[in-house]
């Protein structure tokens, strides 16, 4: 799917680099939603926010900005995020880059 994005102005391994991370932060079952992710290396905030959205969009995180029963400490909650199993399946398509972030 992500040949879809390469007329998006934003380089692809932003992309994977945001979206691994959500894969990697999760439990193996893969239903908890965790704080937004605030740093990505390389990546201005800017430019995060754009991929939160394009993330979305293209359905492979989802957000739920009311959900913080499983965070521990409220302060963090910014938002919160999972990777869905469309995101998941991205993930897995490209599982050679996991080793490189």
């Amino acid at each position: 799917m992500f040949n879809a994005l390469e007329t998006n102005p934003i380089p692809m391994d932003n992309f994977k680099q945001l979206l691994i991370k959500y894969f990697k932060e999760l439990p193996e079952e893969r239903q908890h939603w965790q704080p937004r992710v605030m740093e990505v290396s390389g990546v201005e905030q800017k430019e995060l926010t754009h991929l939160h959205g394009m993330l979305i969009a293209y359905g492979w995180i989802e957000q739920n900005s009311g959900y913080a029963d499983q965070l521990e400490r409220a302060e963090k909650v910014v938002g919160c995020y999972r990777i869905t199993s469309l995101g998941t399946r991205e993930v897995r398509g490209f599982h050679d880059s996991l080793e490189e972030v």
